[in-house]
């Protein structure tokens, strides 16, 4: 009695291990890292959907429901002004760009939501040299910068950010770029600066705002370049200020009021 009620319970066993041995198997053969797959930055996309892809040699021929068709310049360009080409060599850019001036020696300082350039990790706000190179000297950023204005070898910058540097710094702020560090000036503002303008010994500032350094202003203001101090001037709008242009003594407002 012993012997059969042994002899049926061993194939049980057999099968048991069996299977233990089949999954862990399986386990290890999905636990395989796989090769790396990664996309091809320089490949053109479209405007639209590709539904149907042919190959004939180095062609390859693509139909579907788009208009376009061209390489990946990213979110800043350098267009010619004579045909509108984009022109080569300009650094590529992961992310967005909101603002662009010149630093007067045939480079540029770039402001934005980005987290690279052509290849160097950059976070908002970078210089870009006259040959296109990243000057690395150049602080970033904690949040988006979504203006700039330079003013001698001092570039100011408005956005979202609270930090530049790692210095405290509350959506405005100004950066010595002869020496890349972070001036004591932080005046500070309750929402994010959209747009800035330096003139007449003023810096203008435009957004979405209510108070800056500590006082009421309702989207626009302005401060003392010699000073850093805010003015008395405080026309005010009821909606966000996103862009300013000034001439002949008119300062041109542009945004989401209506008053």
């Amino acid at each position: 009695m012993y012997s059969n009620s042994n002899q049926s319970i061993r194939p049980r066993r057999i099968a048991f291990a069996v299977a233990l041995a089949t999954l862990i198997a399986c386990a290890c053969l999905a636990a395989r890292p796989a090769s790396a797959q990664f996309a091809d930055p320089d490949q053109w996309g479209t405007d639209g959907q590709v539904v149907a892809l042919a190959r004939d040699g180095n062609l390859l021929y693509a139909g579907g429901a788009f208009t376009y068709t061209g390489p990946p310049n990213g979110a800043c360009v350098a267009l010619s002004l004579g045909d509108g080409t984009p022109l080569p060599g300009w650094p590529r850019f992961i992310g967005n760009v909101d603002a662009i001036v010149t630093d007067g020696h045939g480079g540029w300082f770039v402001g934005g939501l980005f987290t690279g350039v052509n290849g160097a990790s950059r976070a908002n706000l970078v210089h870009l040299r006259a040959d296109g190179a990243v000057d690395p000297s150049l602080p970033e950023t904690d949040g988006e910068v979504r203006a700039l204005a330079l003013v001698g070898d001092t570039l100011y910058l408005g956005g979202d950010f609270l930090h530049v540097d790692g210095f405290p710094r509350g959506r405005v702020a100004a950066i010595d770029v002869t020496g890349g560090g972070v001036t004591a000036w932080n005046p500070g503002a309750s929402s994010p600066v959209y747009a800035l303008l330096a003139l007449g010994g003023r810096l203008y500032s435009g957004g979405s705002f209510a108070t800056l350094a500590g006082q009421a202003r309702s989207h626009l203001g302005a401060f003392a370049l010699d000073t850093g101090a805010l003015e008395s001037w405080a026309p005010g709008t009821n909606g966000n200020v996103n862009a300013m242009a000034a001439g002949q003594g008119v300062l041109y407002l542009g945004g989401y009021f209506s008053s």
